[in-house]
């Protein structure tokens, strides 16, 4: 998942090399899997936005992660 994302959060224009592992389709709220094609590696801020409503994730993979 790392390698995909050449080691870098999958926010674009973020660039930080620190990730950490989100569910596309939340784990607790949708009932996500962790299958390796729902996970993506983001920096703690962006996952601090995701959770805040404040970043969107595109749970098909399609297209970049945008701000809301």
């Amino acid at each position: 998942m790392i390698a995909r994302q050449d080691g870098v959060c999958a926010n674009p224009g973020c660039g930080l090399t620190h990730l950490e592992i989100h569910h596309v389709a939340w784990w607790g709220r949708d009932h996500g899997n962790t299958d390796l094609e729902n996970l993506i590696g983001i920096c703690s801020r962006c996952h601090h936005l995701v959770h805040q409503n404040r970043l969107t994730i595109r749970p098909d993979g399609h297209g970049p992660p945008t701000r809301t």
